[in-house]
């Protein structure tokens, strides 16, 4: 809706739902990013980029849900864990 709604461009709306968020909540010390030292909340989308999940109202595209570095949710997909994971 930021977009749509609000003119506002898809990295202006990916800082108001993270680190924007975060700091009005006042958690910005470890949660808002991925940055050493913070909580490992992350988020794994089914989408080519992030400007394309901005559009599509009513589609889950949620692929992996991570929080505080433990995985919450992973959607059934052909990938495995093993996938996603850095080294």
């Amino acid at each position: 809706l930021g977009c749509l709604q609000m003119g506002m461009r898809p990295d202006e709306v990916i800082r108001a739902v993270t680190l924007n968020a975060a700091k009005a909540l006042g958690l910005e010390n470890d949660r808002g990013s991925l940055c050493v030292g913070k909580r490992a909340d992350v988020a794994f989308f089914t989408v080519s980029g992030y400007q394309e999940m901005l559009y599509h109202f009513g589609v889950n595209h949620l692929a992996q849900l991570w929080i505080a570095g433990d995985p919450v949710l992973i959607a059934e997909t052909e990938l495995q864990t093993e996938d996603y994971l850095l080294n």
